[in-house]
């Protein structure tokens, strides 16, 4: 979601280096205040990814992080020096790293540490064109790519334990907790076929080292398919 922003920073930095001569100090104080939050942000990602070791781990993590604040330390410096066009360019290809990094290294981990993967490649050759899908009060958008198929969506327990009525086969994705909240409705008709860690990486999760929750993926033909 934030990527998009990159071109946009990449066109503004541009039309301030082509008009350097016409505002110096403000050029320069912009060179300075953004290499700043750039050293700030990155020296942030080193501490949370380095020294805090969240419960994600992403291998390129740190080296963002050093990119991010070796950049902007380098952007600051030449500003504060007068630099203000090299300040600026070292600021923007700055950003323009991270955002390579992001893209490369960080979005392939990202996604192997989703569920989704894991719950696919475990269905497999099990799944067929009959059987229902169905998640309950959790967000798994990209099951739908990964599976070629509809998966029903729900928030209401009612809908959900309704399709594990099914005379079909049923697979289930849902958190262990509500799995155990729903009780006899749902236990009496299902069994747990697999348990994996959700994906929700939040601020304050991250910061407090919290583990994430569990899902259960669950099946109303409990002779393993």
């Amino acid at each position: 979601y934030i990527l998009p922003i990159v071109p946009a920073v990449a066109a503004l930095g541009a039309a301030v280096i082509s008009r350097s001569e016409a505002i110096p100090g403000a050029v320069r104080a912009t060179g300075a205040i953004l290499g700043l939050v750039v050293a700030i942000a990155g020296a942030a990602v080193l501490y949370i990814f380095v020294v805090m070791r969240p419960a994600y781990s992403f291998d390129a993590a740190p080296l963002v992080g050093l990119a991010a604040a070796a950049g902007g330390v380098a952007a600051a410096l030449l500003a504060a020096r007068r630099c203000v066009i090299a300040a600026v360019t070292a600021a923007l290809i700055t950003l323009l790293a991270v955002n390579w990094l992001l893209v490369v290294r960080i979005l392939s981990d990202l996604e192997q540490q989703k569920p989704v993967p894991a719950l696919v490649a475990f269905l497999g050759d099990r799944i067929s064109s009959q059987d229902v899908v169905a998640t309950y009060n959790v967000a798994l958008p990209s099951m739908v790519y990964y599976l070629q198929r509809r998966v029903n969506v729900y928030f209401a327990p009612e809908p959900f334990i309704a399709d594990a009525t099914v005379p079909q086969r049923m697979f289930g994705i849902l958190p262990e907790a509500d799995y155990a909240a729903l009780g006899d409705r749902l236990r009496t008709r299902t069994c747990v076929l697999q348990r994996l860690p959700a994906f929700e990486v939040k601020l304050k999760q991250v910061l407090s080292g919290a583990k994430p929750r569990n899902l259960v993926l669950i099946t109303n033909q409990c002779v393993t398919p």
